[in-house]
């Protein structure tokens, strides 16, 4: 899983140089907006009944909970397809989206299905301990998406940044039908809408208590997206969307396997009622220094390694990144050692700091008509509390529980 992961969020960088290079700013603007909007509307799409595949001892429910998250994604895509058909336009005008996009708007839809899918079979995979093939997917995935994208970008394709995403995500969409045919088939027998309907019932939890603050924590982080190209323009998203891409791989490929080991170690430590700060330290310590080495680089030579690498219109996105190193720097301390919330089970706390993070994101629509460094100065002043507020929230539980032991 590490390896997949790993590889999965590798290739797409490795891919931005030549990528850059055939595609102007504005045409990234763009595919950032259109990314973003599929991003937000997929978390909505299956009601996080995604989850719940992993949790039923029955092979039988596990598939109905499966069929029926793919049921509710079908029917939300169909929904969100109408809302574009009859007010695609006047949502654009009204976020200030550029014209392009209406362009692309039909393929949302089929984008938030893909995407949302992919979640829901990817945790078929993992109930079933397949992941050697959920590995294999991710890299597959990825691999396609960016060999359309540059032999469309090669040809001058408009819109081949959209359109090789799309078939990337078909690609991955048949290859895990392939992947969980020979799981499923024993089981088409005892799948039914009214098996469905009861396991949706029976974990209606799930969507009730959860939805609404992975949907706020998720649409924060792509509201950046939507302020900048409201507020400025789509190439100006564009030099954003590259300097968020590349500062985010450390932080993407830490979090995920370091989130994983820590849920496993606190569980463990909680379970024989041992105190977790020992486990903590070292981990905070370790990524400290490691944060404060990437700061160090990218705020004093960060504008040249990305005009060098990414050529000289990317120069924006160069300076950009002197100065978003700081929120990428304390998330990439915080975010991994929040699976506190999860191993600790207070999850209430976690959920309540992300309505609160939203609420913060969403008051940068009060900067409109300031400059762009003044609003990410702004932006980073933000993060950078909020996220120091989330570090101090895990250190009190965490003393809260090591105290409780004594």
């Amino acid at each position: 899983m590490i390896i997949g992961t790993g590889l999965s969020q590798t290739i797409p960088v490795l891919l931005q140089f030549p990528l850059r290079r055939m595609f102007s700013p504005s045409e990234f603007g763009v595919y950032a907006i259109y990314s973003s909007i599929v991003s937000v509307l997929a978390i909505l799409a299956n009601f996080r009944y995604a989850n719940t595949v992993l949790i039923p001892k029955k092979e039988e429910d596990g598939a109905n909970l499966m069929f029926g998250s793919l049921l509710i994604s079908f029917i939300f895509s169909l929904l969100v397809l109408l809302v574009f058909t009859f007010f695609g336009t006047s949502i654009i005008d009204y976020f200030n989206f550029p014209e392009e996009l209406e362009k692309w708007g039909f393929l949302i839809p089929l984008s938030v299905f893909l995407v949302s899918s992919h979640l829901t079979f990817g945790f078929w995979l993992s109930r079933k301990k397949e992941f050697k093939k959920l590995a294999i997917n991710k890299v597959s995935r990825r691999t396609a998406e960016g060999l359309f994208q540059i032999t469309l970008g090669s040809k001058a394709v408009k819109g081949g940044l959209i359109i090789g995403t799309i078939i990337g995500d078909i690609i991955n969409f048949l290859t895990y039908v392939f992947q969980i045919r020979k799981s499923v088939i024993p089981l088409l027998s005892k799948i039914s809408f009214a098996n469905i309907k009861i396991q949706i019932v029976r974990y209606v939890k799930f969507p009730k208590y959860s939805l609404l603050p992975s949907f706020l924590d998720n649409f924060s982080l792509m509201l950046p997206v939507f302020i900048i190209t409201d507020f400025y323009s789509e190439s100006i998203t564009g030099q954003y969307d590259l300097t968020a891409k590349i500062l985010s791989v450390p932080l993407a490929l830490i979090s995920i396997a370091l989130s994983q080991v820590l849920v496993q170690k606190i569980v463990e430590q909680r379970n024989n009622s041992k105190p977790i700060a020992s486990i903590l330290k070292p981990v905070f310590l370790t990524l400290l220094s490691l944060s404060a080495l990437g700061v160090f680089v990218v705020h004093f030579f960060g504008e040249s390694i990305f005009v060098f690498a990414f050529g000289e219109q990317w120069k924006l996105a160069g300076e950009l990144s002197t100065y978003l190193i700081f929120i990428y720097g304390i998330r990439f301390i915080v975010s991994p050692m929040t699976s506190v919330f999860i191993a600790l089970e207070e999850i209430k706390i976690s959920s309540i700091w992300q309505v609160c993070y939203f609420g913060a994101i969403l008051s940068l629509y009060l900067l409109k008509g300031c400059d762009l460094i003044t609003f990410i100065s702004y932006f980073i002043l933000i993060d950078v509390i909020a996220y120091s507020v989330y570090g101090i929230l895990i250190i009190m539980i965490s003393k809260k529980h090591d105290g409780s032991l004594s």
